[in-house]
């Protein structure tokens, strides 16, 4: 054999390992983030939820298929909490509820009835148990009047605040998997029309503002900076 040909043949040994290295390093690689990915999901809390999801059931909701009557109904059915689209059938309800949903706290429903006259009902109920896991019981069960300056302040906080434009989703990247944290849900009824606003801890904005209202104004709850989230 020729230098010449000697030569060539060891290129070809040494190309030849060098491709068959690649490999098993993109096999060893591929492995190891494809066993990572199984883990990851053999961990993940049963609260989390998939962005997509939770944005086909909204869209499900806003088109009559109540979503909180399957998402939320272990919630709003210890409670003893009526269906507020249900309500919208009937022309002459009035009515807006936050739904606070943390995941190591009580959960709370807050509900305002807006009454012909101008005044109100105010309907506040606390769970014994956690938004992220089992609801409990209903601890505390509290109704009282508002007057036609309470009401007219929460219709316009909504009004100022857009209630009735606001999307019922917050668009999230795609594969965006929600876990420890807070559903902040504002739901209203009037003249026939339902609208809901969905949002995960919101730490600014209009939606934020909505909720604190009904929960520090209306219900006055004596919270921590620690339990808002």
């Amino acid at each position: 054999m020729g230098l010449g040909a000697y030569a060539i043949r060891q290129y070809e040994k040494v190309l030849l390992g060098g491709i068959l290295c690649c490999m098993m390093n993109v096999f060893l690689r591929t492995s190891f983030l494809t066993c990572l990915l199984l883990l990851s999901y053999s961990t993940t809390p049963v609260r989390a939820q998939s962005a997509n999801s939770l944005n086909g059931a909204l869209r499900k909701l806003e088109s009559g298929d109540e979503l909180l009557r399957s998402v939320y109904s272990k919630f709003l059915r210890v409670m003893n909490e009526p269906s507020l689209w249900e309500l919208s059938k009937d022309q002459k309800s009035h009515s807006y509820r936050f739904l606070w949903l943390r995941t190591f706290d009580n959960p709370i429903a807050v509900r305002v009835i807006v009454n012909e006259d101008g005044t109100g009902t105010l309907v506040t109920k606390i769970l014994s148990g956690q938004g992220g896991y089992d609801p409990g019981r209903l601890r505390t069960n509290r109704r009282r009047k508002l007057s036609t300056r309470e009401v007219g302040h929460l219709l316009f906080i909504l009004d100022e605040r857009g209630f009735w434009s606001l999307p019922s989703e917050e668009r999230l990247p795609e594969g965006t998997v929600q876990l420890d944290g807070a559903q902040w849900i504002t739901e209203g009824v009037k003249g026939g029309a339902y609208h809901v606003v969905y949002r995960w801890s919101p730490e600014t904005g209009r939606d934020r503002a909505i909720g604190l209202e009904f929960l520090v104004n209306l219900a006055k709850l004596k919270l921590l900076y620690t339990e808002v989230y």
